[in-house]
This record gives structure tokens, sequence and C-alpha cells, in this order.
């Protein structure tokens, strides 16, 4: 019953609200914050409000010591085969990511990058044939958070494998790529503030696509005919 008598109440204060009404925020703290309200019909974007400082808000003219993401449309495999061996080479790092364009505001995300490019979301992708071997080192650049790395093994698998990168750490891992299908390899970011990562790991994930070889095709066809 009480919602019912509330809604009405607040349609209607919706309505005497005015477009662009703005306020200040003095209450209880040390700093005044801007509030912005949208009217009916009222659009914003990041490049329209005003300015925050922050340090995982940036804008296209801040100076950064970070790389820049780039979109990657998972039609270029990283690493380098070399006699039936997959040589992968992996890094976490913090990079810039520009979601909407390279001139409206971005945030300052964890990102997956093969080493020597440019970071990338999605993460850079592993294509193999099966029965190929890989041999991948895995780096943590981050200096604050351990990080956890999650399929990268032998696949289809019953048991989830995982791989712990304490700040800073290096590993190297082999394994054989296993049976033909599309996989997923991902990271899990672990911190001392575990709110800052809080659902924030959606970009920290990457297509691992193992293909028939030549042979195993040739002798499907053969099958069939």
């Amino acid at each position: 019953m009480i919602k019912i008598f509330l809604l009405p109440v607040v349609f209607i204060l919706f309505l005497l609200i005015e477009p662009g009404f703005e306020k200040q925020l003095t209450g209880n703290t040390n700093s005044k914050g801007k509030f912005v309200s949208c009217g009916p019909g009222t659009i914003f974007s990041l490049a329209d409000l005003p300015r925050i400082k922050h340090p995982r808000l940036i804008y296209p003219d801040d100076k950064s010591d970070f790389p820049k993401v780039v979109a990657n449309d998972n039609r270029v495999p990283a690493g380098k085969l070399n006699n039936n061996t997959l040589e992968l080479n992996l890094e976490v790092v913090w990079s810039d990511f520009y979601p909407e364009s390279n001139d409206h505001p971005g945030l300052r995300v964890v990102t997956i990058g093969e080493k020597g490019k440019a970071p990338s979301i999605p993460a850079p992708l592993i294509r193999v044939e099966t029965g190929t071997q890989i041999h991948a080192v895995l780096h943590n650049t981050l200096s604050d958070s351990t990080v956890t790395i999650y399929g990268l093994q032998k696949r289809p698998s019953t048991a989830r494998d995982s791989i712990v990168l304490k700040p800073g750490e290096t590993k190297d891992i082999r394994f054989e790529s296993g049976e033909a299908g599309t996989y997923l390899y991902w990271l899990k970011l672990w911190s001392h503030f575990p709110f800052v990562f809080n659902q924030e790991e959606e970009q920290l994930a990457g297509a691992f696509i193992i293909d028939w070889t030549t042979e195993n095709i040739d002798h499907k066809n053969a099958i069939r005919s």
C-alpha cells in the first residue's frame, strides 16, 4: 500500500523539477559536490559533465605514462609458432581505455597485453591447432595486486587449473593445446582493497581457439566420402 501511494507522489515531483536543475551539496562534508539532473529528453555524455579529478578517470589531454588500449577484433593470433610450439609472452598492465572515442574521457583499467604490443580488449587471441605445445611467459606488472589466471591448460579439462602471480612476479608454463574447440582464458584480480576491482574484470578475458589439423580434416572428409 505504501509503494502504491508513493509512486504518484514521486512522479509528480519528477514533473515539477525543471530540466538542468542544479544544486550544491554541502551537508556534513568538507567538499562540495555538484549534481546535474536530466529532465525528459536530456542527454549528457562524459565530455558534457564537469571535469572530475580522479586517478582512474582520464582525459585525452592528460599526460600519461600508461599504454593506450586497442580494440581486438580477434583476427590476428598472439605469439609465434616455432616447430609446433607456440611461444607466448603476456603481461598484466595498467592502461588507458577510451571506450567512446579517443577524444572523449576514459578510464584507467587493468588489461592483458602481449609483451611489446599495446594491451587489448578483449585480451590477445590464442589460436593453435590440436597437438600444439604452448610455452607461455606470464608477467604481472602490477605493484599492489595479485592476479590469478585461469584457462591456460590442456583443453577440455574437468579440473580448473590456475596460475597465481604476486605483484611483479613472472612465471613460465608449458602445456599441450588439447582437443579442437572454442575456449576462454581469463584473469581475476586480488587486492588489499577488495572494493577497488569490484565488478571490474570483464575486460580481462580472451579467446582460446583450438583448430583441427589438416590431417584431422582430411581424415574426416575421407570417412564421409
